[in-house]
């Protein structure tokens, strides 16, 4: 009796764990999605101008020699 009692309680028990990680999955399942972030705006500068800074000029020459590798193409805005 005791064998038969400790078997019934166990199986009772893993049902009750296959159902809740079904009702779980089925609540995630459901759930709205978040949305996706907003970009950023493009309007924005990289940096601050600090006092004696020249702006670039379109179509100017690169002279800052930053660029390094085989990127052959003018520097591009942040």
């Amino acid at each position: 009796m005791r064998r038969t009692t400790q078997r019934l309680l166990a199986g009772i028990g893993t049902m009750l764990a296959a159902a809740t990680l079904g009702g779980v999955s089925a609540a995630l399942a459901q759930a709205a999605p978040t949305p996706p972030p907003t970009p950023p705006p493009t309007s924005q500068q990289c940096d601050a101008p600090k006092p004696g800074d020249t702006p670039d000029q379109p179509g100017a020459p690169d002279k800052d020699n930053i660029q390094g590798g085989d990127q052959g193409g003018p520097d591009a805005p942040c």
